[in-house]
């Protein structure tokens, strides 16, 4: 097991409830699975678990370029600019298509806001500007957001949905998602992959089960060294497949 770092700040104690009772949930999972998950499911519940999970929880997230605060600082928090620049070629794309506008993702709905401020200059703004956002928590402040910052007529275009639309014209946005998608580590030992995951023996520990999934075995790379680990992705290729589809 690798040490945890040191020097990081302490969580005030409802982060520190908060990560126990996602611990005791995970657990119980792992017990519930035969004792064993796959690191990809352990990643799903300590992002995404109702209130628990990390994006899907209370505590801030995105922090701000010039006051601080959060854990990590995205190019649209840090200025204007990034979505005032892009919707110019948002603008470009629905002059041809008439179309509308879906971003995943939307994490603050700082880009949200500066896109639909910079179509508003061009007089090039979409009938739908959606938002697909698995976290209930982020879609309360991106409305916050939104509603607080935009014009009346500007803002009832905005749309949350729960799933992606059957059909779309028009473009999709996804500032840093892909990157959020879960993900399946994988190891090679003794010229066999293995795939990593999680038993839990006095606290949550790795181990490797045979990787059996043929889809993922015919996507690794070949000639690679003895103990080379790396991480596979699937969710993002099923995602920019729907996207395309629809």
């Amino acid at each position: 097991m690798a040490s945890i770092p040191t020097g990081l700040p302490t969580p005030d104690a409802d982060a520190q409830l908060r990560s126990q009772q996602l611990a005791q949930i995970i657990q119980q999972t792992i017990q519930n699975s035969n004792g064993w998950i796959a690191f990809s499911d352990f990643m799903q519940m300590a992002l995404y678990t109702p209130s628990l999970g990390y994006y899907s929880g209370g505590a801030q997230k995105f922090g701000d370029f010039v006051m601080g605060g959060g854990d990590f600082v995205t190019a649209p928090e840090m200025t204007p600019l990034f979505g005032l620049t892009l919707a110019n070629q948002v603008a470009e794309v629905l002059k041809q298509t008439g179309g509308d506008v879906l971003e995943l993702g939307a994490g603050t709905g700082k880009l949200a806001l500066t896109v639909l401020q910079g179509l508003k200059e061009k007089n090039q703004l979409p009938e739908h500007y959606y938002i697909l956002d698995v976290s209930a928590h982020l879609r309360q402040i991106q409305k916050e957001t939104l509603s607080a910052q935009l014009p009346a007529d500007i803002f009832t275009r905005v749309q949350w949905l729960d799933c992606l639309p059957e059909k779309l014209t028009g473009v999709v946005l996804g500032n840093e998602v892909l990157d959020a998608l879960t993900v399946k580590i994988v190891t090679l030992q003794n010229g066999i992959w293995y795939e990593r995951g999680l038993i839990f023996e006095e606290g949550f520990q790795w181990h490797n089960k045979l990787l059996e999934d043929q889809y993922i075995l015919s996507h690794l790379p070949v000639d690679l060294p003895e103990g080379y680990v790396t991480e596979v992705c699937p969710t993002a290729k099923a995602v920019i497949r729907s996207l395309a589809n629809c």
